[in-house]
């Protein structure tokens, strides 16, 4: 065929040539007339001639288009919507795909360069393709490109999924190859769907809404919003609040509006003196949600306040003559009326330190607290009391009460209390002595302080099972672990175990067998010493699946009467282990239904696996969670989030949290009531051997301080965390 079209083209260029001189009146042999071939003013076509014009420009899926008689219009009558599109090409639409449960992942909301046919599979495709496992755990046919790596149609690329498997998926290098948005990421092969730009009368995000019409324009100043008059949406233009000395404070108020398209706000002050001061910013959450900023002279970051109540404020030492800028923003494009002054910040009493004498209590003792507090505020708290409590019935107050007197700013004062711990207290918890502190202005302080008493707590430690390590249905397993002593006081006596399996397993029908002695110890159990115990038999019927769990609860006791429990869960088929849990119904339903319940955590390779269980199936997609982690506390930090369907990931390295760009080794893969993350050590950002702190929290929507539940939880409004060792 190649080489008819050449001769056709040479002939036709010498018929050209013998009649280059016939046109005698200069018109090119052409006259304005239909059926002429030449599609000439008026005519919207000529017989074949359609200017490039095809079905589908017309509105049709496919189908021939031709001329009508009389050249002016097209005659759609052979065109159809008949779909043509197979596995794997290119498409726009559903309806342009082959097969009612095709779908088409179009370039526009799933960044596939010209769109892709995709065909549902439960483990078969048609011969030149594969079924292959998305993410969100569905299986479609892509086409396998194993042995032709150069076969996938321009802007897809053959992609490794195995050792043995490769498919055809995004991976656009330029711009020409997203054929409906015009913009390729290069990197990550996918199209990008530009911004709505405002006023241009052009869907530039092919959403179907145009310019005003469209929600990114929401307070676009060409759709009816407008700044206020203060003109300060950079800190180049910062509006400056004249503080000339403190006495001159509060500030007088400043009242703004936040409005698109900067969406903020930036004020300027210079501190008169060192003072501790506030900025107030006030508004109304339910019209838009404002959050506060502050910056020093070299607009780095110093603080924050972003919560979902009316109102934000930011308390801060501020130096001498040191400027200062502060920004509002509104949270996600939110529009808002606002009014936002400085004022010399009220009194903040905090803890400086607390001595107890003796360091450790002992049960039928007495001891002396002497608490030093600060007042961290801008003003004098005046006729400052303070007073202990504990709801613990072995603690009785001795001596409960002080007057602290007037407290001058970050002026401190001491004060002595004591408390006795009952003889009958048993050595295994600590007591909690709470610090209640007034001023004359009815201001309350609560501060908790957990007192050692010494006490010993025995646990399992060193667990592991027989064969490869991992627990499989049908297996009969030798159940390996010591008792270890993590208190700091000497358990006496003989050292026992005993094992049952919890009914809340989802495993049924395992049995447990003893060894014929379950003693671990004989002489008992020194503090920070472990001892091993004879091996337990376990026998998982055939009938369980992976993923099922058997929950061992351990019983260790003394002959002294002393006991101590302990639970380790075992999940089927998986290296993971349980390491924390949550009671289920305790967390706030009226802010988000879902409800966690385990955390589960494994290490295999380098890389770590977490998986968030909730209490039953709920809409993860629609909510907030964050998994913290960190190598100690108060070091750097970092989060794996998934908010609104997708991963994000935060770090904290010192100046604050800042979203980055996820490490290519983060994931998130969500199911019907469980959160699965991973991550390689190697892009954590602090350094780890074998053990990290972790923390998880969830919330209907973002900021953080609208947590609904924690796992483990709160303890006094602190955070607490699980330690990780693998």
């Amino acid at each position: 065929m190649k080489k008819l079209q050449i001769l056709f083209t040479c002939a036709l260029i010498g018929l050209l040539v013998f009649s280059c001189d016939d046109d005698s009146e200069n018109n090119n042999n052409t006259t304005e007339e239909c059926g002429n071939g030449v599609i000439d003013e008026g005519e919207v076509c000529d017989i074949n001639y359609l200017g490039g014009e095809t079905c589908a420009s017309q509105g049709f899926l496919g189908g021939t288009l031709s001329c009508a008689a009389d050249c002016s219009a097209f005659v759609t009558t052979e065109c159809n919507n008949d779909p043509t599109a197979g596995p794997g090409d290119a498409c726009k639409t559903s309806a342009q795909c082959i097969g009612s449960d095709t779908e088409c992942f179009d370039e526009v909301n799933y960044g596939i360069p010209s769109g892709s046919c995709m065909v549902p599979c439960d483990g078969t495709c048609d011969e030149g393709f594969a079924c292959v496992e998305f993410d969100s755990g569905e299986f479609y046919c892509l086409q396998d490109c194993s042995e032709d790596t150069t076969s996938c149609r321009a802007g897809l690329t053959c992609s490794g999924v195995s050792d043995t498997l490769s498919v055809c998926w995004a991976g656009c290098q330029d711009n020409s190859e997203c054929t409906t948005t015009n913009l390729c990421d290069p990197t990550e092969g996918f199209c990008l769907t530009p911004s709505e730009r405002c006023g241009d009368s052009i869907d530039n995000d092919f959403d179907g809404d145009v310019d005003c019409d469209d929600d990114d324009c929401t307070g676009d100043a060409l759709c009816g919003c407008s700044e206020d008059e203060l003109g300060n949406s950079t800190s180049e233009n910062a509006y400056v609040i004249a503080v000339p000395n403190t006495e001159s404070l509060p500030s007088s108020a400043v009242n703004g509006y936040i409005c698109g398209p900067a969406f903020e706000d930036w004020y300027e002050f210079t501190a008169p003196a060192s003072f501790t001061g506030v900025v107030n910013l006030l508004f109304s959450h339910a019209s838009g949600d404002l959050d506060l900023f502050l910056y020093d002279s070299d607009l780095n970051d110093i603080t924050y306040s972003w919560t979902t109540d009316d109102n934000e404020q930011i308390i801060h030492n501020f130096l001498n003559a040191e400027t200062y800028y502060i920004r509002v923003e509104g949270y996600k494009g939110a529009i808002n009326a606002y009014s936002i002054n400085l004022d010399i910040a009220p009194p903040v009493i905090e803890f400086d330190t607390i001595e107890i004498t003796p360091t450790v209590v002992t049960p039928g003792t007495t001891a002396s607290m002497n608490v030093t507090i600060i007042n961290n505020g801008g003003k004098t708290a005046q006729n400052v009391v303070g007073s202990i409590t504990s709801i613990d019935p072995d603690v009785t107050i001795v001596s409960g009460q002080a007057d602290f007197g007037d407290i001058e700013p970050l002026v401190t004062q001491t004060r002595p209390f004591s408390f006795s711990v009952s003889s009958n207290h048993k050595n295994n918890e600590p007591v909690i002595i709470q610090l209640t502190v007034t001023d004359n202005e009815g201001t309350v302080w609560t501060f908790p302080k957990v007192v050692p008493v010494p006490y010993a707590n025995i646990v399992y430690s060193d667990f592991s099972v027989s064969g490869d390590g991992i627990a499989d249905p049908g297996e009969t397993l030798q159940l390996s672990f010591s008792a270890m002593n993590f208190g700091t006081e000497n358990a006496n006596g003989i050292i026992s175990v005993d094992i049952e399996i919890d009914a809340a397993s989802t495993v049924t029908g395992a049995t447990l067998t003893p060894p014929a002695s379950t003693v671990c110890s004989n002489s008992g159990l020194l503090a920070g010493s472990f001892a091993s115990c004879d091996e337990w038999t376990l026998t998982i019927p055939s009938q369980a699946v992976n993923n099922q769990s058997i929950i061992l609860n351990f019983t260790f006791s003394s002959d002294t009467g002393d006991t101590w429990t302990s639970t380790k869960t075992l999940s089927l088929g998986t290296i993971m282990e349980i390491i924390g849990s949550d009671a289920i119904g305790d967390h706030d339903d009226s802010v988000y239904a879902c409800d966690l319940s385990e955390l589960w955590a494994a290490q295999m390779d380098g890389t770590l696996y977490f998986r968030l269980v909730y209490a039953q199936d709920c809409d993860i997609a629609s909510g907030y969670h964050d998994l913290y982690l960190v190598k100690e506390l108060g070091g750097d930090m970092c989060t794996l989030t998934f908010e609104s369907g997708e991963l994000t990931y935060y770090e904290n390295t010192g100046n604050g949290w800042s979203m980055e760009v996820p490490p290519a080794s983060a994931s998130a893969t969500v199911s019907a009531n469980y959160l699965d993350f991973t991550i390689d050590i190697a892009d954590l950002p602090f350094t780890v051997d074998s053990s990290l702190l972790i923390t998880s929290a969830i919330s209907s929507s973002d900021p953080s301080a609208d947590y609904s539940d924690f796992l483990p939880d709160l303890v006094s409004s602190t955070f607490e965390f699980i330690t990780y060792s693998w």
